[in-house]
């Protein structure tokens, strides 16, 4: 990224924005907990980290909805 550009929350593909596509990657690693074939650190933004993509992610993800556009 760019001096200018800024990492949201839920910028899972690392693209500046928080959109559909990150919304695919979280989907994707819904209700997976830490070692399983799904599960995916990056999506773990609640705070603190509790090692399992749930809703308390998801609310973190639709706090910061379309940030970036």
């Amino acid at each position: 990224m760019g001096t200018d550009e800024f990492a949201y929350i839920g910028d899972f593909d690392g693209d500046g924005q928080e959109n559909f596509a990150d919304y695919a990657v979280f989907a994707s690693s819904w209700l997976s907990e830490t070692g399983q074939l799904n599960w995916d650190p990056n999506c773990d933004i609640s705070e603190p980290n509790d090692g399992v993509i749930d809703e308390r992610d998801f609310a973190a993800l639709a706090d910061n909805w379309f940030e970036g556009l």
